[in-house]
């Protein structure tokens, strides 16, 4: 109903962005947060009510910050994890049978 759907923006913006404000963390722009204030004190929460900081935070993730992530350990250590996840093929005679820990719904369960 209208009604949840605006409580639950009350507490996304007030729980959420809010923070994010008061801390700092994040450069929203005035005009996004008058926006959303201005319906949010109208009581009304259209679909879109979020939309100006989507936009901020894509545009934000755009630049430097994924650059400076590309260019991190992080990310190398990402890549190797998702190599190796997509090159593995486990099969039951990966695991030992002389581990099992229990019963499960489907069958026994190996540690």
């Amino acid at each position: 109903s209208q009604e949840e759907r605006y409580g639950r923006c009350r507490e996304i913006f007030d729980q959420d962005i809010m923070k994010e404000l008061l801390s700092c963390s994040h450069p929203f722009s005035k005009n996004a947060t008058e926006f959303v204030q201005s319906h949010l004190s109208k009581k009304l929460a259209p679909p879109n009510l979020f939309q100006p900081y989507i936009e901020e935070i894509c545009q934000s993730l755009q630049g430097e910050v994924f650059q400076r992530f590309i260019e991190s350990e992080k990310f190398t250590r990402f890549c190797q994890w998702k190599n190796t996840e997509l090159n593995i093929h486990l099969t039951m005679n990966d695991f030992s049978v002389h581990r099992i820990i229990g019963r499960g719904g489907f069958d026994e369960v190996y540690g």
